[in-house]
C-alpha cells in the first residue's frame, strides 16, 4: 500500500475512532521506522500509542495534500480533528518531593517547567529536561523581577523569530493542547471526616504559572534583570546572527507583589502572590486525607469554551479543579517563548503535599 493510500486511511481511522468511538487498529499506523530521528521527540510513547515527530506532521500533510489532493484548507482540518500534533515533554521524576505547611515553611513550590513554545530540544536533551545542566532549568527558583510593567528584550523578536521557523508553529493561537500528569497525594489524614476521599476541604493542590521569553544581547541586560538565581538559555551561533544573546524568562504568572519595608523608597521587597487557599484558577487538588498515590491527567484544550458559573464549570469542583481551567483562554494566549510551570501548594498546619511526579506535554500545530 503506498504512503498517501495507507496516510489517509490512518486518519480517517483516526478520526471515525474520535467520533464514534473505539481505537486505532496498529496496523493502520503508518510506519516511520526508518525516517532520521527528530529533535522534537523528548519522550517514549506507551505501547499501541504513536505520538509523532514535527517531520512526521509535515510529511503527513504533504501527502494529503499532494498525494490525496486535497486542499490545504481540508488537510489542516483533518490533522487538527485528529490532534496530530507535535509536542514537547518534560517530566520531573526524581524521587518523592513533599511540601509542607506551617511555620517557617515553604509552602508554595516551583515543580516543573515546560520547553518554551517553539524551543525544539536537541537530541542530548531528556525528559529531565537540560537545557542549560541537568537540573537547574526545570526547578531553578524563580525571583519577581523588580518591574511590575511588560519587560521587553531587544533580541526577543529575533530568537521567537527563529523558533517560529524551526518549529513551523502555525496560526495566531499556535498552542493546541497542554496535558499535566500527576502523581501524589496528601498526609493521608485531617480535615473534616465528611471530606475524606472528596475533594472537599483539601489543603494540598497545584497550580499553574506562565513565564515568558525576554532576550537580551550583551550589555543590554536591565538592572532589574534577577541575578542569583536566574534561569537562562544558551543561543547556539548558528541558530542566531547574534551569539552573545541570551534568553531569560520573566514570570507574569503568579503575579509580582511589591512591599515597602520602611520610610524610604528604596527598601522595597518583591514576593510572587500566592492564594490562602486553592482558588477558580487551581490545576488540581489533592483528595483530602488519602495516603495512597493518586495519578491525576488534566487536558487543557484551546477549543475549551466552559463557563465557570455553568453546571459543567462546577462540576469541575467535583473533579478536584478550579471553575476557570476550562475556558481555553490559557492555551489560546500561549505565545512563542512562552513557559509553561507547575507549582505545588499546602496550607495549615500538618497538612503535607507529597509528589511523585509531574508532566508537562505541551502540543502545537504546524
Amino acid at each position: 500500500m503506498d504512503t498517501p493510500v495507507r496516510l489517509g486511511r490512518y486518519l480517517f481511522t483516526t478520526l471515525n475512532g474520535a467520533i464514534f468511538g473505539g481505537t486505532t487498529p496498529p496496523a493502520e499506523i503508518p510506519n516511520f521506522e526508518d525516517r532520521e530521528p527528530s529533535t522534537s521527540r523528548v519522550h517514549t510513547e506507551a505501547p499501541g500509542e504513536f505520538e509523532p515527530f514535527l517531520t512526521d506532521v509535515l510529511e503527513v500533510k504533504n501527502d494529503l495534500f499532494k498525494g490525496l489532493k486535497l486542499p490545504m484548507e481540508i488537510v489542516d482540518a483533518i490533522v487538527d480533528f485528529a490532534e496530530y500534533w507535535p509536542h514537547t515533554t518534560t517530566v520531573r521524576r526524581s524521587g518523592e518531593l513533599s511540601i509542607s505547611a506551617g511555620r517557617g515553611r515553604e509552602e508554595e513550590r516551583l515543580i516543573l517547567r515546560s520547553y518554551p513554545l517553539g524551543y525544539l530540544p536537541n537530541p542530548l536533551d531528556t525528559t529531565e529536561c537540560r537545557m542549560l545542566d541537568e537540573y537547574s532549568y526545570p526547578t531553578i527558583k524563580p525571583q519577581p523581577w523588580k518591574t511590575i510593567k511588560e519587560v521587553e528584550g531587544e533580541a526577543t523578536e529575533e530568537i521567537r523569530n527563529k523558533w517560529l521557523l524551526s518549529s513551523q508553529l502555525k496560526g495566531d493561537h499556535p498552542c493546541r493542547k497542554i496535558v499535566f500528569t500527576i502523581k501524589s497525594h496528601d498526609q493521608g489524614w485531617g480535615g473534616e471526616p465528611q471530606n475524606k476521599g472528596t475533594y472537599k476541604g483539601s489543603y494540598t493542590w497545584f497550580d499553574v504559572g506562565k513565564e515568558e521569553l525576554v532576550a537580551f544581547r550583551e550589555g543590554q541586560e536591565p538592572a532589574t534583570l534577577p541575578k542569583d538565581p536566574i534561569h537562562t538559555l544558551e543561543v547556539p551561533v548558528e541558530e542566531c546572527d547574534s551569539p552573545t544573546i541570551t534568553c531569560a524568562f520573566h514570570t507574569i504568572i503568579p503575579r509580582t507583589e511589591s512591599y515597602q519595608t520602611s520610610s524610604d523608597d528604596v527598601d522595597i521587597e518583591y514576593h510572587f502572590h500566592h492564594p490562602l487557599e486553592p482558588d477558580t484558577t487551581c490545576l488540581q487538588k489533592n483528595l483530602t486525607a488519602v495516603k495512597q498515590m493518586q495519578t491525576h491527567k488534566i487536558v487543557w484544550s484551546c477549543d475549551d469554551n466552559v463557563d465557570p458559573d455553568s453546571v459543567d464549570g462546577k462540576e469541575l469542583d467535583n473533579e478536584g479543579r478550579g471553575r476557570e481551567t476550562a475556558t481555553g483562554e490559557f492555551v489560546r494566549g500561549m505565545r512563542i517563548g512562552d513557559v509553561v510551570t507547575v507549582w505545588g501548594k499546602a496550607r495549615f498546619a500538618a497538612w503535607v503535599n507529597f509528589i511523585e511526579e509531574v508532566k508537562i506535554d505541551v502540543y502545537w500545530a504546524v
